[in-house]
C-alpha cells in the first residue's frame, strides 16, 4: 500500500503541476508537457538504479556485510549523480534539437530553450531522492516513512507553493519547478 501512496503523490504532483501550466497560456502549457516527457524518459534509469540498489544492498545486508552495504549505498549516490548529470548535460545540449521532435512553435521553441536549464537543475535532485527513496531505504523496510513523507512533502509542501507561484507571481515555468524542486531536496535529505 506504502508503495501506491509514494506513485500516487509524485505522479499527483506532476500532474498538478502540468495543470497549473495551463494558466499561463498554450504556449507554457506545450511547454511544459514536452519537458515532462523528457523528465519522464530519464527517470526510467532513476528507477533502474534503484531497483539495483534496492537487490545489492539487500542482498550485503541480509549476509551480514556491513562494509559491503555501505560501499552500495556509497556506489548507490556516485551512480545516481553521474548518470543524472550525464542526462541533464545531454538535454542541455540538445535542448534546440530535442523540442523540435515535439513542435515548430516558435513561442514554445523559446520558452522550451529558455527553460530547460530548471529541467537539467531538477534532474540530479529528481533521481537522488527516487534512488535513496526506492532504493536504499526500501532495503531497510522504510517503505511507509518515505510514502507518508514523499506524500507530505508533495502535497502539503510543494502544492501550495506550485499554485500560489503560478496564480500569484509572473514566474511561469521557472516558478514551477522552483516550487517543487524543495519537496525533493527534502525527501532526499530524510
Amino acid at each position: 500500500m506504502s508503495g501506491v501512496l509514494n506513485v500516487a503523490a509524485e505522479l499527483g504532483m506532476w500532474e498538478v503541476s502540468t495543470f497549473m501550466s495551463q494558466f499561463d497560456g498554450p504556449t507554457a502549457l506545450s511547454t511544459m508537457l514536452i519537458q515532462v516527457q523528457l523528465v519522464n524518459m530519464t527517470y526510467a534509469t532513476a528507477v533502474g538504479v534503484s531497483y539495483s540498489s534496492s537487490v545489492l544492498t539487500g542482498r550485503a545486508l541480509g549476509a551480514g556485510k556491513e562494509k559491503t552495504v555501505k560501499l552500495y549505498m556509497k556506489l548507490t549516490v556516485i551512480n545516481t549523480l553521474l548518470e543524472s548529470l550525464t542526462l541533464s548535460l545531454v538535454l542541455f545540449l540538445s535542448r534546440e534539437y530535442l523540442v523540435t521532435l515535439f513542435t515548430d512553435d516558435e513561442g514554445v521553441v523559446e520558452m522550451f530553450v529558455n527553460t530547460m536549464y530548471l529541467v537539467c537543475l531538477f534532474i540530479p535532485l529528481d533521481h537522488m531522492q527516487a534512488n535513496l527513496a526506492r532504493g536504499i531505504l526500501v532495503t531497510f523496510g522504510k517503505q511507509r516513512f518515505i510514502a507518508i513523507s514523499v506524500s507530505v512533502f508533495c502535497y502539503l509542501v510543494a502544492l501550495p507553493v506550485v499554485v500560489s507561484t503560478v496564480l500569484l507571481t509572473d514566474l511561469r515555468i521557472p516558478g514551477i519547478y522552483l516550487a517543487s524542486s524543495p519537496s525533493r531536496c527534502a525527501t532526499a535529505a530524510l
